[in-house]
């Protein structure tokens, strides 16, 4: 009989066995255990290795019920470990997230809800391991996007605020850059209904990210601000 956790996205190699470490905090893997994706890459996870979750955003444990439960339990084991390590590009690792996410059974919606928010707020580094500076500080999840050719794109900028300001309103102020003690804010919820209605692909998730960063976290010129709109084709929409 196939294995049910092999399909398209990837399979789990051997058991995920969990031992709850005395701090009440740490798990730690007992049996040989890893991931093999699409591309025949293996993600191994030793035996020993011990796990807190920490690699998904808190925010996001009051909709998955903690990364230890469910059907998100495998994926976070390694993706995990991969943060942990750092031996691997933290793009493919957040990557690799997803991957297993479907390939335990979970919806593609639910799956892409959980990526976007680690894309965004889960650890990135370089060769020199640099500190994640994006994660959230508190239990608001708090996940940032920017305008793209799309429909997608167009509507998270709707649901987009910064201090109660929606970012197309921002695009238009006149302000060059927020200020100080700012909080760019996306609700979950929204960005749920958002995925439903879309379906993106991973691709345009990141494209809609990283071209955040740029116009909600960098100081830019009014010329700048204007050809973002161009691009967009929301200057006409917007007057």
């Amino acid at each position: 009989m196939p294995d049910p956790s092999e399909n398209a996205f990837g399979r789990y190699m051997g058991r995920l066995i969990l031992e709850p470490l005395r701090d009440g905090r740490l798990m730690r893997v007992i049996e040989p255990f890893g991931f093999l994706d699409p591309e025949q890459k293996r993600w191994p996870v030793p035996v020993g290795t011990k796990v807190d979750g920490a690699s998904i955003p808190q925010p996001l444990w009051s909709l998955i019920g903690g990364p230890f439960e469910g059907k998100y339990r495998d994926a976070s084991v390694v993706h995990d470990y991969y943060c942990d390590v750092r031996t691997e590009p933290w793009k493919a690792v957040h990557r690799v997230f997803y991957l297993g996410m479907r390939a335990s059974g979970l919806s593609d919606q639910r799956a892409k809800l959980m990526y976007t928010a680690v894309y965004f707020a889960g650890p990135r580094w370089t060769d020199t391991a640099v500190e994640n500076a994006r994660l959230p500080k508190d239990d608001d999840p708090s996940v940032l996007f920017s305008i793209q050719h799309s429909n997608f794109g167009k509507s998270v900028l709707d649901a987009t605020s910064v201090d109660g300001q929606s970012a197309h309103d921002f695009l238009r102020s006149g302000k060059v850059m927020w200020p100080n003690g700012t909080r760019t804010t996306l609700s979950l919820w929204q960005l749920e209904k958002l995925i439903e209605l879309e379906n993106p692909g991973l691709a345009e998730i990141e494209r809609s990210i990283d071209s955040a960063a740029e116009v909600l976290e960098s100081p830019f010129t009014k010329s700048q601000r204007t050809r973002l709109l161009n691009t967009a084709g929301l200057n006409t929409a917007l007057q």
